[in-house]
Order: structure tokens, then sequence, then C-alpha cells
């Protein structure tokens, strides 16, 4: 799974392996000024509509989704 910058539904910011490298790409491309954090009641201190989310990319092999032993079902635990 990877992860992207949103502002509000639209996505802003490269793909990411993690949500905290998503961050820190969004900072270095200037689409931040800093990595949120959040404040004393817990929330985040962002501008409005900025967020990231989870992302679901295209299959990078060129063949269907799920053509690896991992992720056929019942594979796992098997041995």
């Amino acid at each position: 799974m990877a992860y992207a910058l949103f502002y509000h539904d639209q996505r802003i910011g490269a793909a990411a392996p993690t949500e905290i490298e998503a961050w820190r790409r969004a900072l270095r491309s200037g689409l931040i000024a800093d990595i949120p954090v959040s404040d004393e009641r817990g929330g985040q201190v962002l501008p409005h509509g900025l967020h990231v989310k989870q992302i679901v990319q295209p299959d990078q092999s060129g063949g269907p989704r799920g053509d690896q032993a991992g992720d056929r079902p019942g594979i796992e635990g098997r041995g």
C-alpha cells in the first residue's frame, strides 16, 4: 500500500511507501512548510483540507494482479 498527500479529494503529492515518507516528500517538494504535529487536544495542525491517505497504485509488473504466490488466498501458512 502507498500513501500520498491530498487537498480535499485531489491528490497533490507523489506516492510514498509510508505515511511519514509522504509528509517528508511533500515537505521537500514545497507542498507544505512543516511536517504536522498534534496540538494539545490531539488534533492535527494543518492547513484546512490537507491530509495524507492510502492509495492503490496500479500493478507495475504488467501482469494481472494476484499473480504472485503471496497474493493468492490460502497460500499463507502452508508448509
